[in-house]
């Protein structure tokens, strides 16, 4: 049995009963889309709507699975194991969007080895996420205590300072 999930969205529970939400967010990320044309302008979800393009997401992220089933038709939607991979079928124009969180794609567009920064621009923020922190239900008195020390770390600046420490050290990876 698993204790519990450190990154999830806040519908996450919804589909999973034996987990309770520690309902102070972790942090905030921003799911965003990514295409090779620099014309192509997203500002949500519903600007997808109609159109054929051919979209991917990680495999496990269940936001953009759940946002996409309105307006993308499942036929043209894939997931990918990683970023990496999403980045490279991109560029390569086996698929024409990629959503994953800017927090973690941007840094990867002006990395080594990758030099898609030419290639792959950001075309919209499709919707800011919550992200927080699941226990099982057997340590759900241990919540209040959880969102209260998260609460106290983000008045602190503990979690922009780590968030930007790991940031840095999965660059030097």
């Amino acid at each position: 049995m698993v204790d519990g999930e450190l990154g999830r969205g806040k519908d996450y529970g919804d589909s999973h009963p034996n987990l309770v939400r520690v309902n102070e967010p972790a942090l905030s990320l921003t799911l965003a889309a990514y295409a090779l044309n620099p014309t192509l302008k997203l500002k949500n979800w519903d600007s997808m709507q109609g159109d054929r393009w051919r979209v991917e997401y990680q495999r496990g992220m269940q936001m953009p699975s759940t946002r996409l089933a309105s307006v993308v038709p499942a036929s043209l939607q894939s997931t990918i194991s990683s970023p990496r991979l999403g980045l490279r079928k991109l560029a390569a124009g086996r698929t024409d969007i990629y959503i994953d969180f800017a927090e973690h794609i941007d840094p990867l567009l002006k990395s080594e080895p990758f030099t898609f920064s030419e290639l792959v621009v950001k075309v919209g923020n499709m919707e800011r996420v919550a992200i927080h922190a699941y226990l099982n239900r057997r340590h759900a008195a241990l919540e209040p205590k959880l969102s209260a020390v998260l609460r106290d770390m983000k008045t602190e600046g503990l979690i922009k300072a780590y968030t930007q420490q790991a940031h840095h050290s999965s660059k030097a990876d």
